[in-house]
């Protein structure tokens, strides 16, 4: 019992972790789905791996002309080829990460305020509803998560221990983040403060900020290298977009609307429960934040991220675009840190039969709201592994040409192209099918349905196919239609940093 007594600790640290394991493992082979865009990443990626190639750049973004780093790729490329298990290796690896996710989260809760707030953090993100549902999405987005926490993470170590390898490992994760999606460019904040960091002198601390900017190229060089032969066309059009495109389209917001509205209810998607639950620990962190800064009550890391995290939350504000819960990833280390700090103040003092009862119905609230996704089945993979087999019995093993007409169906043809793929029945010269809608004027013979949708057999001529506007959707087509025409084509951009006079 002594034993038990010492390590308590230790045994809550691994209960924890066993926790947040089980729910993102919880019947992940039903969880796990593929829709367009990681169906065309995982046949770029399985593309790759049979030409034995490896991207310099990413998937377009969909606010411009301009594309990610090719890090997700390599992401899919490398969990394929350590890991030989199948479509799902990349899922299995994803929700292996989200374990990781929790257990720093820890780490950085016991560096910031002791036992107490690092078990506090911990139960925060094993029941976060985000967290679980992430751990199952395979996306660019969801790998954000992991990059911002490691940044945090060395970050704060900076400050305690003054070591400058951890400024460079800062770099190396905003990189790497950055690669995965430029939400992650708003935490450039964090420069300028390793100027305010540790009790070092000027020249260390200026040498810790090349130490970070190195760390940052590191990751950054395929997509600049691969800018570089496009005259830095996707640098231009980046800049083109903050500067000038974003401006161009009116996006309603206020702060009354951001504060009352739309961040409480992103707050308690985070911490789990309702938006009122959200707002209030939302608004006592910010009371409380104020009172421990007249009290002068913060240690300097806590502080620090702290005046961090409200700025981004002010930059946040006027954000433009789409308010996505995949565009905010970059906060949500954050608001479990500080979700946590705040019932920690809460709590402190009080009976441990009352701590825990406050942070069981934070955890039943939890998961309450992701019931759903937890409980029911929605792998629409299996209707599309269902259909090549169908299809594979009808044609004996033949390959097959997958088409998708008016680019209509993405969403199953380019999962059924994976499937096909999987069975290396897939390709440019094999029998001609199409997915087309229930609706659409087509008149060839229907050879069977994936989801309701007809699959009809095409004509051979490919000149007919063209003109009918049918997409084709092999590997070899998703892979040559990105990577090998942006590989040869020159990206094009009409943005200067310097102004063009016209001669």
């Amino acid at each position: 019992m002594s034993k038990i007594k010492a390590n308590r600790y230790h045994i809550a640290v691994i209960l924890i972790v066993l926790v947040s394991f089980i729910l993102r493992f919880y019947r992940l082979w039903d969880r796990w789905g593929i829709g367009s865009d990681d169906a065309r990443d995982i046949t770029i990626a399985m593309e790759s791996i049979r030409r034995r190639q490896l991207p310099l750049f990413g998937s377009f973004s969909s606010a411009g002309p301009f594309v990610f780093g090719p890090l997700f790729y390599w992401f899919i490329i490398i969990s394929y080829l350590v890991f030989p298990f199948g479509i799902p290796t990349p899922w299995i690896i994803l929700s292996l990460i989200g374990v990781i996710n929790v257990y720093l989260l820890i780490l950085i809760g016991k560096m910031l305020g002791g036992n107490k707030l690092s078990l506090i953090t911990g139960v925060l993100a094993a029941t976060s509803p985000q967290l679980i549902l992430r751990s199952s999405f395979l996306s660019q987005h969801s790998l954000v998560l992991i990059s911002t926490i490691f940044l945090i993470y060395f970050f704060i170590q900076f400050w305690q221990k003054g070591k400058l390898i951890n400024t460079f490992f800062m770099g190396i994760s905003l990189g790497t983040g950055l690669s995965m999606h430029y939400q992650i460019l708003n935490l450039f904040i964090f420069l300028p403060f390793i100027l305010f960091g540790a009790s070092l002198t000027i020249r260390k601390k200026i040498l810790g900020v090349i130490c970070f900017i190195t760390g940052l190229i590191i990751p950054s060089l395929p997509l600049l290298i691969w800018d570089s032969h496009q005259q830095w066309a996707n640098l231009r059009n980046i800049a083109d977009y903050l500067l000038i495109g974003q401006y161009r389209i009116y996006v309603p917001n206020s702060w009354k609307l951001f504060l009352s509205q739309f961040f409480p209810d992103y707050w308690s998607f985070v911490t789990g429960g309702q938006p009122v639950f959200g707002f209030g620990i939302m608004i006592s962190f910010l009371a409380f934040f104020l009172y421990n800064l007249i009290k002068k009550r913060l240690s300097n890391p806590a502080f620090i991220l702290m005046v961090i995290f409200i700025l981004l939350l002010t930059v946040n504000r006027y954000y433009r675009g789409e308010r996505f819960e995949g565009y905010m990833l970059y906060l949500t280390p954050f608001i479990i840190i500080f979700s946590a700090w705040t019932l920690n103040i809460f709590i402190k003092g009080k009976k441990i039969i009352i701590s825990s009862l406050l942070i069981s119905l934070i955890t039943i609230a939890s998961l309450f709201r992701i019931k759903n996704d937890l409980l029911y089945y929605h792998n629409n993979y299996k209707e599309a592994e269902k259909t090549a087999n169908l299809l594979i019995d009808k044609y004996k093993g033949k390959k097959i040409s997958l088409y998708d007409y008016h680019w209509l169906n993405s969403g199953l043809s380019y999962p059924l192209t994976v499937a096909l793929n999987q069975r290396k029945l897939s390709g440019k010269n094999g029998i001609p099918l199409g997915v087309t809608c229930k609706d659409c004027p087509i008149n060839y013979p229907v050879v069977t349905t994936i989801l309701d949708l007809p699959i009809v057999e095409l004509e051979s001529d490919q000149a007919l196919i063209k003109k009918e506007d049918w997409n084709p959707v092999t590997g070899e087509d998703i892979y040559d239609g990105l990577i090998t025409r942006w590989t040869y084509n020159k990206l094009q951009s009409s943005f200067h940093f310097i102004k063009q006079h016209p001669e």
